[in-house]
C-alpha cells in the first residue's frame, strides 16, 4: 500500500470538484495540504490511497466552515476504482480531533472512526443521481476530496463530547458551578423584590 503524503499546491494548479465551497477552500489552501486523486490513473482494480491529516488541514477547514474540529490527527484510507461510466470510492477515517469539552469548555481529544462511499461521474447531474454522487467536468482529471473527507469526520463526531470522568479542568468546573448557583439564587428571589430593587437603584442614580 502506497502512502501518499498531502502535497503543496500552487496557484492556478488547483483542479477541485466537490462544490463551489470546496473550490474556495482549495484556493485558500495554497501552500498547505489538500486531498487530490488523479481519475485518469484509476482502472478496474482497487487503488489504495492513504492520507495523514494534521492540525494544518483541520485549521484551514474549520476557518472556512466555522465547524467544530479545528485540530486533529487522522489517517484516511481511500479505495478508488473505475466502474462503468463512473469512479467508485470508499473511505475509512480513523484518529482523533480536538474539540471543546461540553462540560468544562477545555479542549479534549475526541476519537473518530468513520466510513463512507462516494461515486464520481463526469457530465451533468440527472434526477437519478443521489447525494452520494459527485459530478465533475468531462475534461477534469484531478478530483479534490478534501471537503468530503472533512464532512465525513464532522458527521462522525458525537452530539455530546466530554472529558472522561476526572479529566475536566477542576477550576473551570468550580467557576461554572458558582455561576449556576448565582443564577439559581437569582431565580429564587420574588419578582416583586426585583422590581423594587430596580426602582431603588434608579432613585439612587
Amino acid at each position: 500500500m502506497a502512502l501518499y503524503h498531502l502535497f503543496f499546491c500552487k496557484k492556478n494548479e488547483i483542479n477541485c470538484a466537490i462544490s463551489e465551497k470546496s473550490c474556495n477552500f482549495a484556493a485558500r489552501m495554497c501552500g498547505h495540504e489538500i486531498i487530490q486523486i488523479d481519475l485518469e490513473g484509476l482502472n478496474e482494480e482497487i487503488h489504495r490511497f492513504s492520507f495523514e491529516l494534521d492540525d494544518t488541514f483541520f485549521a484551514a477547514m474549520a476557518a472556512q466552515s466555522e465547524r467544530q474540529a479545528h485540530k486533529g490527527c487522522m489517517v484516511v484510507d481511500i479505495d478508488g476504482s473505475k466502474g462503468t461510466g463512473c469512479y467508485d470510492f470508499t473511505f475509512h477515517a480513523e484518529g482523533t480531533v480536538t474539540l471543546p469539552c461540553d462540560r468544562c469548555l477545555e479542549d479534549m481529544q475526541q476519537p473518530v472512526n468513520a466510513d463512507s462511499k462516494l461515486v464520481v461521474k463526469r457530465g451533468e447531474r440527472t434526477d437519478d443521481d443521489g447525494d452520494d454522487v459527485l459530478m465533475v467536468d468531462d475534461k477534469q482529471r484531478m478530483v479534490d476530496l478534501s471537503w468530503f473527507v472533512y464532512e465525513l469526520v464532522e458527521l462522525a463526531i458525537p452530539m455530546q463530547h466530554v472529558h472522561p470522568d476526572g479529566e475536566c479542568n477542576p477550576q473551570m468546573l468550580e467557576m461554572l458551578a458558582n455561576h449556576m448557583g448565582r443564577r439559581e439564587d437569582d431565580n429564587d428571589i420574588d419578582p416583586r423584590w426585583k422590581d423594587l430593587e430596580k426602582l431603588r437603584t434608579t432613585i439612587n442614580d
